[in-house]
């Protein structure tokens, strides 16, 4: 299995002991940008810093390589990370505080998301509370995860043949689409869930409730 990327960004982060129980051990660590504040806080060396540092300072010493970027360019700093992990080859990515500030960077990181799943790469955005993922076709597993709600939401388009098996709301051959949230507020009866589709983009956001 190929090794497990963790991206860290510069949005606040909550409690640093939840962000850092989604770093596996052996992990490649990116910092975007300002991320590097965060990691300090988790107290995680990260492997490499990327981004156009215009919010936040370049570290004098980082004492990690550090791939830098103009301010004026086409993707943000998160994304950078994403597709500098991908060049690197890694079978999973994780994206760490990249909600909970500004709006649009946070559905940008979803933007990633989608970005990830189309390469063929699974990619969860987790800030403690949410765990947000993207499902391009095929099926996905998802563990129970106690006092949350589970929803699904069309992304960009209509998704077909949407199954639900597990959950208390069941779907079989669906189609969902935006602008209507039919997927909302689903719950777990089972330990295990599986959410499958045959064509489309579906978001998939767990949350505390």
């Amino acid at each position: 299995m190929k090794k497990a990327c963790v991206i860290i960004g510069a949005a606040p982060c909550g409690n640093p002991l939840e962000q850092r129980a989604y770093i596996e051990s052996g992990s490649f660590v990116i910092c975007a940008d300002g991320g590097y504040r965060n990691a300090q806080r988790m107290g995680i060396a990260p492997d490499l810093l990327v981004g156009d540092f215009d919010s936040t300072p370049l570290p004098e010493r980082p004492g990690v390589p550090v791939k830098t970027f103009p301010e004026e360019k086409d993707d943000t700093d998160t994304m950078l990370a994403v597709k500098t992990a991908l060049e690197k080859g890694f079978g999973r990515i994780t994206i760490l505080c990249g909600t909970g500030g500004r709006l649009d960077h946070t559905i940008a990181n979803i933007d990633a998301l989608v970005y990830a799943a189309k390469a063929g790469v699974p990619a969860l955005l987790a800030d403690g509370n949410n765990e947000v993922r993207v499902l391009t076709g095929g099926s996905v597993i998802l563990p129970r995860r106690e006092g949350c709600k589970l929803s699904a939401f069309a992304y960009g388009g209509a998704v077909t043949g949407v199954d639900y098996i597990g959950l208390k709301y069941p779907l079989h051959d669906a189609t969902l689409v935006p602008g209507i949230p039919l997927g909302v507020s689903n719950e777990w009866v089972w330990e295990k869930a599986q959410i499958s589709i045959k064509s489309g983009v579906l978001l998939l956001v767990s949350s505390k409730m």
